[in-house]
């Protein structure tokens, strides 16, 4: 809004008074549109980050269970493998006591060291899986660095 106000004549004892109000109005006929528009777009993009929100924590979700999964696999095979080890550290003792009383030759104990030996790898290999696991686990639980000493057994 404008305002003017002033004298117009030829001398000042003839001068009139003059004055000029303007203002202007101003309706966004076309403005109701691209807010809504604008509306639209917002509750789209908040639509599609909640979307992306469930697709992440089924994500996490999923990890997780594959961990725990995983975890629960390693530590059947490191049972499996002590087991394992224990059979195999008896028979290597009955071969033993089968070459000491002249019943069993030298092939049967090498194979039964031989056995014994793979039986300790598969267990140090299980046990190594194990602790993977046990890191998997605590990484999809988001603790890997905080974790790492206790999931290890470590002091």
């Amino acid at each position: 809004m404008t305002a003017d106000y002033g004298a117009i004549g030829t001398n000042p004892g003839q001068a009139h008074g003059t004055y000029t109000v303007a203002g202007t109005v101003r309706v966004p006929i076309w403005q109701g549109g691209h807010v809504e528009g604008d509306i639209e777009e917002a509750n789209s993009t908040v639509s599609q980050r909640r979307s992306e929100l469930e697709d992440t924590k089924a994500q996490i979700e999923s990890q997780v269970r594959q961990a725990y999964f995983d975890l629960q696999a390693a530590t059947s095979q490191v049972d499996v493998a002590q087991q394992s080890l224990q059979v195999t550290k008896e028979t290597l003792d009955q071969t033993r006591m089968r070459l000491e009383a002249g019943v069993s030759n030298n092939v049967e104990l090498v194979q039964s060291q031989e056995s014994l030996a793979g039986a300790e790898l598969d267990y140090i290999n299980s046990v190594f899986a194990h602790n993977v696991a046990k890191l998997s686990l605590a990484r999809s639980l988001g603790q890997a660095a905080d974790s790492l000493p206790e999931f290890l057994n470590m002091p």
